[in-house]
């Protein structure tokens, strides 16, 4: 998973655009039940407002993850009471894992390859 989330960001990078969250940069600094508990709640208050921030959230239903689903509640609250994240997309091979993903807010691109929906989310890249 990790590998294609930075393939992606790399892409969107490279065609000028900005990441508010990149959890892939310090994936391997996770340790949450290693007496880490300050630089979780860091981490975790700092990926909250990302997502917040964020234009587009993102969300890749066929790959692993363990917050991905808080990360997409989070999106879609923001959504609904923010107006913001604008679009909320989930992409992948299957998305029928989660009642979430049927809600109206939610946008579903159906692929075996995540980095080619880019360009159906962000247009011509």
């Amino acid at each position: 998973m990790k590998d294609t989330v930075s393939e992606m960001i790399k892409v969107l990078k490279e065609k000028g655009h900005e990441i508010t969250a990149d959890w892939t940069t310090r994936a391997s600094e996770r340790n949450y039940g290693g007496g880490n508990a300050e630089q979780s709640e860091k981490f975790s208050q700092e990926e909250l407002e990302a997502i917040l921030r964020a234009d587009i959230f993102i969300h890749l239903s066929d790959l692993g993850g363990k917050g991905k689903y808080v990360d997409l509640g989070i999106a879609l609250a923001g959504n609904k009471i923010r107006g913001i994240p604008r679009e909320i997309y989930v992409v992948g091979k299957t998305a029928n894992e989660s009642q979430y993903y049927f809600n109206q807010a939610i946008i579903t691109i159906a692929t075996e390859r995540p980095v080619t929906a880019l360009e159906m989310i962000v247009g011509g890249l």
